[in-house]
């Protein structure tokens, strides 16, 4: 699931100004394949302060998206940094002005090197890369510490090894090699291009005097097709964390897309809401009590989807990309709300929930469904407007 959502751009300022610094933070999502980075400073000429916030691309892009407010008032800019960083998963870190400089700074290389436009308006914060040019040589020494996550568990190495070679990230590879001069990333070449990591199964072969031995079977997404790939990764502790001592590519074959969507589709929990008397109503309070969900307009109508915070689910001997979707709330123009999720688990909380956040006294669960893949979004982009009628005519045709 693609977390990465454009904000509209809020420009604002003269050309050149004096920016003070307040304070800086970043989410500990180096090995995720991107951060998000808030920039506070005060406008000293102009009394107002100036926030800034970066989604940090590792995977052969760059600085991915820029938002920018001017003001005064916290709860304004609060509501945004919610946005860029709680469906990160990661913690957020304090900062410092030179290690924010120079994270902005080498992503704004990076899309030079990658051909990559720079988000609109550059002239906001171009002054951060002619600071980073004047004052700042090297980088920071504990800002690695800040941006990587621990790693504690031997599935999260594995399927964060995997994630950053099929990213093509060499950084992410080396830091997650033990011995460089026994391993490095070149030997380990995954697909000509940044590719897309679908779903990863990981399975133990042996355990060989102070390491273990693991076998990868990952179902990759890339510029060339889809890739089944199977791995033999051998990995050891070292003091509290896990790292790569060697990596080999056994085989690989093609995909087809058909294959590859048995391969990675996933129950969809579907219920329906009905009887809702103010839509509107119902949005501002979905929005005011869950600040991180990201909001999608589409022919049939509003969607909300909510990520879990936190990235409990490389940890898992079998990963899946879209592992951290929570669930999807819909708003149509029937006034239905459909709620779809992923864990039956949480059904009851679920319900709880939105059942909390309707005002009328006439809502209920009309309907209950329970789908081998996703089908939201081909109702979401269809032309029929009663999801009832939608899943009707679905089932009929499987």
């Amino acid at each position: 699931m693609n977390k990465y959502k454009k904000f509209n751009i809020i420009k604002g300022g003269k050309e050149y100004v004096k920016y003070q610094f307040v304070s800086a933070m970043v989410t500990q999502t180096r090995l995720m394949g991107v951060m998000a980075v808030k920039i506070h400073w005060k406008i000293t000429d102009e009394k107002t302060q100036l926030i800034q916030w970066f989604l940090l691309d590792s995977e052969e892009h760059g600085i991915y998206d820029y938002k920018s407010m001017k003001t005064n008032k916290p709860s304004e800019y609060d509501y945004y940094t919610e946005q860029f960083m709680a469906n990160l998963g990661g913690k957020r870190n304090n900062i410092t002005k030179s290690e924010a400089i120079h994270l902005v700074s080498c992503f704004m290389k990076e899309n030079k090197k990658y051909n990559k436009p720079l988000p609109d308006p550059l002239e906001e914060y171009k002054f951060i890369g002619e600071y980073f040019q004047i004052f700042i040589q090297n980088q920071p020494s504990l800002l690695k510490d800040k941006i990587f996550e621990k790693i504690y568990s031997s599935m999260a190495l594995l399927n964060y090894f995997m994630m950053r070679a099929t990213g093509k990230d060499i950084e992410g590879m080396n830091h997650l090699i033990a011995d460089h001069n026994i391993f490095l990333p070149v030997d380990f070449e995954i697909a000509s291009e940044a590719s897309q990591l679908l779903k990863n199964t990981i399975q133990f072969i042996e355990k060989n005097e102070m390491s273990l031995i693991y076998s990868m079977t990952s179902i990759i997404d890339t510029c060339e097709g889809y890739k089944e790939i199977v791995s033999r990764i051998k990995i050891k502790r070292i003091e509290r964390e896990w790292r790569v001592l060697e990596a080999s590519i056994i085989k690989e074959k093609t995909f087809s897309p058909e294959e590859v969507k048995i391969e990675i589709q996933k129950i969809e929990y579907i219920k329906i809401f009905t009887g809702i008397e103010n839509s509107e109503k119902l949005i501002n309070k979905l929005l005011e009590n869950k600040r991180s969900l990201l909001e999608y307009e589409f022919i049939q109508g509003r969607m909300f989807v909510e990520y879990y915070p936190n990235n409990k689910h490389v940890e898992k001997d079998i990963y899946y990309l879209s592992g951290d979707l929570r669930a999807i709330y819909f708003v149509n123009q029937r006034s239905q709300l459909i709620v779809c999720y992923y864990n039956a688990a949480e059904e009851d909380e679920l319900q709880d929930f939105v059942l909390g956040q309707i005002s009328s006294e006439n809502a209920q669960v009309s309907k209950k469904y329970e789908i081998n893949e996703s089908v939201i979004y081909q109702y979401a982009e269809g032309e029929m407007t009663d999801f009832i009628e939608f899943i009707g005519q679905f089932q009929s045709k499987v």
